[in-house]
């Protein structure tokens, strides 16, 4: 009953209303002081004492709001802001001007905040991604040739797209390289731009308030990343890095552009949409319809089949990712894959986890 309770005031309208209208702002504009003054001057009317609510932020050594006072800990909410693993500031909530001092913040409150702090530093993060990694990288090239600023194989990729050089070069302006583990893209964060992964392999997944995911997609090289929220505020999932990433990201109103000018274009990534996402529907059929020999044989074949087109399953994949895939907990995966094993279905190596019969995979899906 406490849980639900707690779930009722997550989802409050009034905290989702500030959110979304924070989403707008992140949109529409790179200010970062801008963005702390907006919190500061519209969040007090979300909390239930708004009138004894103070509001301090602290980033990169530069102040925002009240100064509050020193308090007992316990009365405040203290969240720092983490941008690219580093702590570059903090955000102070407490309630002041009361004699008995009685008042504490609701657990709602603090969910709310720490929401809101996470939202923040994604932003904060791509933007700093952007100043420091972008395009400017490969200035002392930019008067080369097309194919000589990008792999050959991804210009060919594009180039299936009916893209002429010159809107290739107009389409990559940003490029990033990210490390195994980091963040892509976060759902509900705000998007501006969608993904281009032209190096490595990213896990694609959705999640919950309380942390809980569900992985639908490995993403490889020559692959577009939330082009589903092209026409959205925010993305509607997170993509996380599973090896070392080399991306681009496209901006939303160079695409549409594109996309007018070049009727062609559009046609084909329309259709690259609709085979890609193919994938989606297949894992919701077999999520809901088979049992969990049935998923973890769709989820083995998905993998070597699809994603790395070998009867190897790299490490790089953990019994964990084929879990998340298959939709059940890490012992009952572990449990059935020790069966494949005795089965001589599959065959643990050095390199992986080698499949050995595909065609009986084949029968434990269709069997269910």
């Amino acid at each position: 009953m406490e849980n639900q309770s707690w779930l009722n005031s997550y989802l409050d309208n009034k905290y989702l209303t500030f959110l979304f209208s924070l989403d707008e702002k992140l949109n529409k504009t790179n200010d970062i002081k801008e963005i702390f003054n907006f919190i500061i001057n519209n969040i007090s009317n979300y909390f239930s004492n708004s009138e004894l609510l103070k509001i301090h932020i602290t980033y990169d050594n530069i102040n925002f709001g009240e100064e509050i006072a020193n308090i007992d800990k316990t009365k405040m909410i203290s969240m720092p802001i983490i941008v690219d693993n580093e702590n570059r500031g903090v955000m102070v909530l407490s309630y002041q001007g009361l004699d008995n001092g009685e008042i504490e913040f609701s657990k709602a409150e603090k969910d709310f905040i720490k929401l809101l702090i996470s939202r923040l530093s994604d932003y904060l993060s791509t933007i700093a991604k952007i100043e420091t990694m972008s395009y400017k990288e490969y200035t002392p090239i930019y008067n080369a040739k097309v194919s000589d600023k990008y792999s050959k194989d991804l210009v060919n990729w594009l180039s299936a797209f009916n893209l002429t050089v010159d809107q290739i070069d107009g389409l990559l302006h940003t490029c990033l390289n990210f490390r195994k583990g980091e963040t892509v893209c976060k759902q509900n964060a705000f998007s501006s731009y969608f993904i281009l992964l032209a190096e490595g392999y990213c896990k694609s997944f959705v999640e919950d308030s309380k942390g809980h995911t569900l992985s639908f997609m490995v993403n490889k090289a020559f692959e577009f990343i939330a082009l589903s929220s092209l026409y959205g505020k925010s993305f509607y999932f997170t993509t996380v890095t599973l090896t070392p990433c080399k991306i681009y990201l496209i901006e939303k109103n160079d695409f549409f552009i594109l996309m007018e000018q070049n009727k062609d274009f559009h046609r084909e990534v329309t259709k690259w949409l609709c085979e890609n996402y193919n994938i989606v529907f297949e894992k919701l059929a077999i999520r809901g319809l088979k049992q969990t020999i049935g998923r973890v044989a769709h989820t083995l074949l998905y993998l070597s089949q699809t994603v790395f087109e070998s009867d190897v399953i790299p490490n790089l994949i953990t019994r964990k990712d084929i879990a998340e895939f298959s939709g059940m907990s890490n012992e009952n995966c572990v449990r059935i894959l020790s069966s494949f094993k005795r089965d001589n279905i599959i065959k643990y190596t050095k390199n992986g986890i080698q499949i050995k019969d595909f065609n009986l995979l084949k029968t434990m899906i269709i069997a269910g």
